[in-house]
């Protein structure tokens, strides 16, 4: 019996010396907004103007004409009318605990969002509504209700601020976006002739593929004792910093870009467990 307690002493020790396995601080993150969304579109009177230059057979009497009267009043009409819309978003994240309070956050999501107007004119050609590139106009009796959709995806980056407790905590949250956008459509009401719709690939989109953005927001946090998932609810902001539509008229600051308000929920799931409520 002492030889067998022996041979199994050296075992039992190399079982106790095995270091604990270290759990990886990553968490992975699933979130949905859902937010009002104004496109918030600049006009692009340069762009506008040198499109109907080039072109002198765009059945419009004068250039200057159509700029100063047609175009203007429909641009003003879309102005005075527009209304923001609902928009939602969905993101899957990796979280990383830069410190005890600092959490760094990049992943994909994918966003749609709408927007509607009113307008007596249509710009109508092989760009869209209210393109800065239209050079033909069609007149209505009346106001005619326009629709706006975007869809998008890109890449988010957000660091957040929160101590990482079991129990009730708070949090705030910085970060930008860059989105590419997917595809776009105007819908104009008893107006087949004037839907335009782009995707990606299109060329004459008057649209920008490209979009960046700041976001911030806050709110509340819960995580449970002796669990390694959290949930967080609260608003969120996200303001543009280019504009929605190419080329667009003014200086940089004074240009109008898209923005959304709204609410955000998510759950993070993964990594080291909250630390106690003290």
């Amino acid at each position: 019996m002492l030889a067998q307690a022996a041979i199994n002493a050296p075992q039992e020790a190399t079982e106790k010396e095995k270091p604990d396995r270290t759990r990886s601080k990553w968490r992975l993150s699933g979130a949905y907004a859902a937010s009002s969304y104004n496109p918030n579109i600049d006009f692009s009177s340069g762009g506008l103007r040198n499109a109907l230059g080039a072109n002198p057979n765009n059945n419009v009497p004068s250039s200057a004409d159509f700029y100063q009267g047609t175009y203007q009043n429909g641009a003003t009409e879309y102005r005075d009318n527009l209304q923001a819309g609902p928009a939602q978003r969905i993101a899957l994240a990796a979280a990383y605990p830069v410190t005890n309070r600092l959490t760094l956050a990049t992943g994909i999501e994918t966003a749609q969002q709408r927007a509607t107007s009113k307008t007596s004119v249509a710009f109508n050609d092989n760009t869209s509504a209210f393109a800065a590139r239209s050079v033909s106009a069609q007149s209505y009796v009346g106001q005619r209700k326009t629709e706006f959709s975007y869809r998008t995806v890109g890449v988010p980056v957000a660091m957040r601020y929160g101590l990482a407790k079991t129990g009730w905590s708070v949090y705030a949250k910085v970060g930008a976006a860059v989105n590419l956008l997917l595809k776009s459509r105007t819908e104009i009401a008893d107006s087949a002739s004037s839907t335009r719709a782009y995707t990606l690939s299109t060329s004459d989109s008057p649209y920008r593929k490209v979009l960046t953005s700041v976001r911030g927001g806050g709110g509340v946090r819960y995580a449970p004792a002796a669990a390694s998932w959290s949930l967080s609810l609260g608003p969120v902001a996200e303001a543009g910093l280019n504009t929605l539509n190419q080329n667009p008229g003014g200086s940089f600051f004074k240009r109008s870009r898209p923005y959304s308000v709204g609410l955000e929920a998510s759950v993070e799931f993964g990594g080291q467990k909250a630390a106690a409520v003290r």
